[in-house]
């Protein structure tokens, strides 16, 4: 894992591509009114900056993605920063998910969350927040409890969740949607608008 600002493959400090808006839910009713929570994907990026969670998706070949238990359902395994850089907070990840704490990880993506009006009760930096998505640059095996699952049974189990469509573009050569689309966001939001670029 490198440290410098774009934590990616180590050639140069460029990203390879620049990130692309692939999807949008706006309103977003989980943010405060006005929010919308937008999908950037690509596939060496320089991460951003305010970060409030990261999170690492673990590969088997191009079919299979590897997913823990929560709460709330299946995810990827994340770690909330609470502070912490974003490159502290992947390797804390790291350490957690497979154990390679020096692995070389690339950002892939990032849902960023745009707040004009934050009010008093929100807890994220405002106008922007975002949640990066890592890949491990060589296929690694997890160490903690999980399930690895093809693309398509994911569809119909973690659609909801935010990162699903950087996931869906990295994991689909072929660009389109797998099912569940329409499916709620963030464990039990419908979006009532949700544009796919």
């Amino acid at each position: 894992m490198r440290t410098s600002d774009s934590m990616s493959s180590g050639k140069e400090d460029v990203p390879s591509r620049a990130p692309r808006l692939i999807g949008v839910v706006d309103p977003a009713p989980w943010l405060p009114r006005g929010g919308r929570a937008e999908a950037w994907a690509g596939d060496d990026l320089v991460v951003p900056d305010p970060c409030i969670l990261v999170r690492i998706l673990l590969t088997r070949g191009e079919r299979r993605l590897f997913l823990v238990e929560t709460e709330r359902g299946p995810d990827l395994p994340s770690l909330r920063l609470d502070g912490a850089t974003p490159a502290d907070g992947l390797r804390r990840l790291a350490a957690r998910t497979h154990g390679e704490v020096d692995a070389v990880h690339r950002c892939i993506g990032w849902i960023r969350n745009v707040v004009p009006v934050p009010g008093s009760d929100y807890p994220h930096p405002a106008p922007y927040a975002y949640v990066p998505v890592f890949e491990p640059l060589a296929p690694l095996p997890p160490t903690v409890s999980g399930a690895w699952v093809d693309i398509d049974a994911a569809a119909d189990r973690v659609a909801d969740r935010h990162w699903w469509l950087i996931v869906a573009r990295r994991l689909n050569a072929e660009g389109r949607l797998p099912r569940g689309g329409s499916a709620l966001l963030n464990g039990g939001y419908r979006a009532p608008a949700r544009r796919l670029l």
